[in-house]
């Protein structure tokens, strides 16, 4: 097919030679292990010592360059290999006897690449000649080029992943036996819950079209970073100042500062406005990107302010638009284990935000895409809006209307508004937590909203002073002359 020599490097092969006769108790074992057959030298001299090298590490017998020379000798084979000088010479070819893996990878790549060449042209050589079904070729193909890419992904089996159960137990120890109680490992939620936010963790959010779960978890980063943790929020649905506002109004616990006759702040509300945006710039970092965003190079952003600015929590909102489409799932399962993966190689905790189709089912199963994204997530929630409380005042208040005008109107309008608000606005619901210390997999906590300030309390009246900006910087002083 060609006249060109198949690929192949006599330097790479002279240098794995090399490097075991000039550490053979080491080199060969480790070269052993990888090269599953001699064809993986090109050159017959190669070849042959190769085979030589291993019958003789199988027999037992010493190994140096008389011995092997003598061992070649003995079987009329020494010169088939270039003689006393080549076997002699091999020993310095190498510039390094301790990189021998080096040298084995490139032979497997050309091994690889041989191996290739040949299961193509015996392929195409078949479909000239063939008498039948073409199937039969595609069939014979698939085997081949199987077995060249097994010829490829062939690394040394290293037991450096293998642990004895003592070589940990310094970390179990501590896990039964530590300070702090390992269910109250990590950091609290804004409310009392069975959860806590740890490292390493994937958190899935799932909840209808405007449940409300931006909100929900833009309280929750914030009071991470009350406890200490850098924070990342990308809310590709709402513009940047948008998601920085409502950050203010449950930091400050209102959505309005007193101003001056003009429509400027007065000085507390400036200041007050200022001491915020210190806050947030100290511990809050917002993605500039609105729309449907690259996954990959949205993690490239959470990577880098993993490395370099030390955050801990990660909010994306929404899986919806990380750029896949929503019956291509095996890339969203590829970015569910990526997500993952980035939560145990950087040691943060990541809350992704999906929307919910509608139906009866358990929520789990009504997360839009690929189930992978439950699947890989080490503790799933679900958020769910109580709509009824609504519909019950607005009946209120048109049985109210027939005596409107009266002093009875007002009574039954602010019984009716009073017994709406002592009804719950979110449901939050713990579906599952892989976490085996924990003491609860499943919990729920009814919510009130507060629309001046966006928070979501326990309560229905709730301490201002729980949320107040005054009491977190507090808190912050106090943990940074702890850890001084």
């Amino acid at each position: 097919m060609s006249e060109r020599l198949p690929p192949h490097s006599m330097v790479a092969e002279a240098s794995v030679l090399g490097c075991i006769l000039a550490n053979p108790a080491e080199a060969l074992p480790a070269a052993i292990r990888r090269i599953r057959a001699p064809e993986w030298f090109y050159d017959l001299r190669h070849r042959k010592l190769w085979d030589t090298l291993v019958a003789m590490h199988a027999g037992g017998a010493t190994i140096d360059t008389v011995t092997v020379q003598q061992r070649l000798k003995d079987g009329g084979n020494l010169e088939a290999v270039g003689g006393w000088p080549f076997v002699s010479a091999l020993a310095d070819t190498i510039p390094s006897e301790g990189v021998i893996g080096t040298y084995l990878d490139i032979l497997a790549e050309k091994a690889a690449a041989r191996h290739l060449i040949q299961a193509c042209t015996s392929a195409v050589l078949g479909v000239y000649d063939f008498e039948g079904a073409v199937e039969q070729h595609w069939n014979r193909l698939e085997v081949e080029l199987t077995g060249a890419r097994a010829a490829w992904r062939n690394p040394e089996v290293k037991p450096d992943r293998v642990l004895r159960p003592k070589e940990i137990a310094e970390d179990v120890y501590n896990l039964w036996f530590g300070k702090q109680e390992t269910s109250e490992q990590g950091l609290k939620l804004p409310w009392e819950f069975p959860f806590r936010v740890r490292e390493s963790e994937l958190s899935f959010l799932i909840g209808e079209k405007g449940m409300g779960k931006s909100t929900l978890l833009s309280y929750i980063m914030l009071h991470l970073a009350s406890q200490g943790w850098p924070v990342f929020v990308a809310s590709m649905e709402t513009k940047p100042a948008d998601t920085l506002s409502i950050m203010m109004m449950q930091l400050i616990g209102t959505n309005k500062l007193l101003k001056e006759a003009d429509g400027t702040p007065t000085k507390e509300s400036f200041r007050l406005y200022n001491r915020t945006l210190d806050w947030l710039q100290k511990w809050v970092r917002i993605y500039n990107f609105v729309g449907i965003a690259d996954w990959r190079q949205l993690l490239q952003v959470m990577e880098w302010l993993a490395d370099h600015e030390g955050t801990k929590g990660f909010l994306v909102d929404s899986v919806m638009r990380l750029g896949i489409e929503d019956d291509n799932y095996a890339e969203q399962g590829l970015a569910a284990k990526t997500f993952a993966n980035f939560c145990l190689a950087k040691r943060a905790h990541v809350f992704l935000v999906n929307h919910m189709n509608k139906s009866d089912r358990d929520p789990r199963g009504r997360s839009r895409g690929s189930m992978q994204w439950v699947d890989n997530s080490h503790n799933v929630f679900s958020v769910h809006r109580n709509e009824k409380k609504w519909e019950q005042l607005e009946k209120a208040l048109e049985k109210a209307a027939v005596v409107k005008g009266t002093a009875e109107y007002e009574k039954l309008v602010d019984a009716a508004r009073k017994a709406v608000r002592a009804g719950w606005d979110s449901n939050f619901i713990m579906h599952n937590q892989r976490f085996p210390w924990a003491e609860n997999q499943n919990a729920a906590c009814k919510l009130w909203f507060c629309p001046e300030s966006r928070q979501l309390r326990k309560k229905v009246e709730e301490p201002e002073a729980v949320f107040h900006l005054g009491l977190w910087e507090k808190r912050e002083k106090r943990r940074e002359k702890e850890n001084a």
